[in-house]
């Protein structure tokens, strides 16, 4: 592939978003004869409404240094049963999503072959070779990458449609909880997660908007932190709509990854695993190796199982009987084990 004009006017590879799909896809295009240009309209492009909890599986790409909290058991709750997973070896940590990706754009700086462009907004994509901003510069491409999250205008172009979509609400508490909680309600179709760091605590949960609009949501987690006494007044707000819409990651020389892609699990909300591994496998098969692509196949195909499984969860009749299930399942160690290989 030739590298880029001195005019700058085209690339061989553009990449929109620079979140974990994003950074993931450069550098596996680092240091090739490929020209990059990474785009991200926001300068807190680190931000995002997360918990930022990690299983062993995201260790592949997070370093421990980034770590919060330590890997511990979780507690999950229903009605008056509990069960914990992860006794021997924890199930779940945290860690600084924020320092983590302004790291990685630090480093991706720093190579021969991108370019970065923080804070331009890609407009609108002409066609299958070419894009505007919104300053009104057009710029070309071989292969253009979408990786632009639950809004992607990449996703938009093509035309896929979002049936699936969720809303994340959090709080971001100034105090500290010693233990990772999940909690389900016969009367929800989601759950509520309690997930601690080393000064504060991120207390939130998911809504399916087709079935619970974001104010609702909101006005329930309120009463969550009421009922847990968590203080609402000292406590941070966000808010987010998620996808969880899978139709295809590769569409000619345009590919889709991470929450672009509709690769989260609506489920378990799990995503950072899945948007990394897209990335990495859309620049290997840019430069022409499909050795990685079995990585991707395997989360696609867990994510149906999980989306298959959501199905009870949406469903108001087989929802306390699915939960009632999952306690038993995850109570004994040999299912609980299969539980945990099928989520992670």
């Amino acid at each position: 592939m030739s590298r880029r004009t001195s005019t700058q006017e085209r690339y061989n590879v553009i990449v929109v978003g620079a979140g974990f799909a994003g950074q993931s896809c450069v550098r596996t295009l680092a240091n090739s004869d490929t020209s990059v240009l990474l785009i991200e309209q926001s300068a807190n492009f680190h931000r995002k409404v997360c918990a930022e909890g990690m299983t062993r599986q995201d260790c592949s790409f997070i370093s421990d240094r980034f770590m919060t909290t330590p890997f511990k058991p979780v507690t999950i709750h229903h009605n008056s049963h509990t069960a914990i997973i992860g006794k021997t070896h924890g199930a779940i940590a945290t860690f600084d999503r924020s320092g983590f990706l302004r790291q990685g754009m630090e480093e991706i700086r720093k190579l021969k072959n991108v370019d970065v462009m923080v804070g331009a907004c890609v407009s609108d994509i002409i066609d299958r070779s070419t894009l505007r901003l919104s300053d009104g510069r057009t710029i070309s491409f071989d292969y253009l990458v979408g990786a632009d999250g639950a809004r992607s205008v990449v996703r938009q172009f093509l035309d896929l449609p979002v049936k699936n979509t969720a809303v994340a609400v959090q709080y971001t508490c100034p105090v500290t909880h010693p233990d990772f909680e999940l909690h389900l309600r016969d009367d929800f179709e989601s759950y509520f997660w309690i997930f601690p760091h080393r000064s504060y605590t991120k207390i939130g949960c998911g809504a399916e908007i087709s079935v619970r609009s974001p104010q609702q949501a909101r006005r329930d987690l309120d009463n969550f932190m009421k009922m847990h006494n968590f203080p609402i007044e000292t406590s941070t707000l966000e808010a987010a709509t998620l996808t969880f819409d899978y139709r295809g990651y590769a569409f000619g020389n345009i590919y889709l990854a991470g929450d672009a892609a509709g690769l989260m699990s609506g489920l378990t909300g799990k995503g950072i695993y899945a948007a990394c591994v897209s990335g990495t496998v859309i620049a290997r098969n840019i430069l022409g190796d499909r050795s990685q692509d079995h990585l991707l196949r395997k989360i696609i195909s867990k994510k149906r199982i999980l989306d298959g499984l959501y199905g009870f969860v949406r469903n108001k009749v087989l929802r306390r009987a699915f939960f009632t299930l999952g306690m038993h399942v995850v109570r004994n160690r040999t299912l609980a084990r299969a539980v945990m290989r099928l989520v992670n």
